[in-house]
């Protein structure tokens, strides 16, 4: 089995260890548009027993109808090469049998992804500097953590321990924000509350300077002239 056969078989048996909720998410927002890309650097067990393997793959979503999403998916491992794929969010987010990486947007906790295996929300995090809807799943032989992007419903990263060995997507690179969204790891709400702070501060001080200058300047009295004592009369 190769590598990427390998990492796919540890996400997709790590999922089917779930407890699946008949609740499945109603209202399906889409966060993705045609031309939006996103680029992951990928560690998983390789064909050598207790070695890793490193590896990278990019999505790029070619086209959206409705919650119908046709992606092209590349990637430099031997055996997928480049694949394309139509998925539906509103009913299986699971991509060729396993990762789901474009899920519906704006998921909250207790939210599912809906699949022929649902995975239920934990909870909202700041994560890459960015908002991300979280699940946790802990077992005896897994441990991982799967972050997706609450605006755009992408994998930003799942990362984990599988028979002690590591395995991870992570986001490398994306079209999807600005860099600056997460500069020095702050999201675009903190940086727009730094923005709206120093604008004040600004003004504060123009308006400052403003009133001060328009003040006519302080002008000192001219000192008027005083005539010299009269001499004292003569002996």
């Amino acid at each position: 089995m190769n590598r990427t056969r390998n990492l796919e078989a540890c996400a997709f048996l790590l999922i089917l260890c779930l407890a699946s909720s008949p609740r499945i998410v109603h209202a399906v927002a889409v966060g993705v548009q045609p031309g939006d890309w996103i680029k992951y650097n990928i560690t998983g067990p390789s064909d050598v027993p207790g070695q890793t393997e490193n590896y990278w793959s990019n999505i790029t979503v070619n086209s959206v109808s409705g919650t119908l999403i046709s992606i092209t998916m590349e990637t430099n491992s031997t055996t997928l090469g480049t694949r394309n794929y139509q998925i539906d969010i509103a009913f299986d987010c699971w991509i060729g049998g396993a990762w789901p990486y474009i899920v519906p947007a704006s998921l909250s906790a207790g939210d599912n992804i809906p699949g022929n295996v649902i995975i239920t929300i934990s909870d909202t995090t700041q994560h890459l500097g960015r908002d991300t809807a979280h699940f946790a799943f802990n077992s005896q032989d897994e441990t991982s953590d799967w972050y997706w992007d609450r605006q755009k419903g992408v994998l930003m990263e799942m990362s984990g321990i599988y028979q002690n060995q590591p395995m991870a997507y992570r986001m490398d690179s994306t079209n999807m924000w600005s860099s600056t969204s997460n500069f020095l790891g702050l999201g675009w709400q903190v940086w727009a509350i730094i923005g709206i702070i120093a604008a004040v501060a600004v003004a504060v001080s123009v308006f400052a300077f403003v009133r001060h200058k328009g003040k006519p300047p302080t002008t000192l009295p001219t000192p008027q002239f005083q005539p010299p004592p009269p001499p004292p009369p003569p002996p």
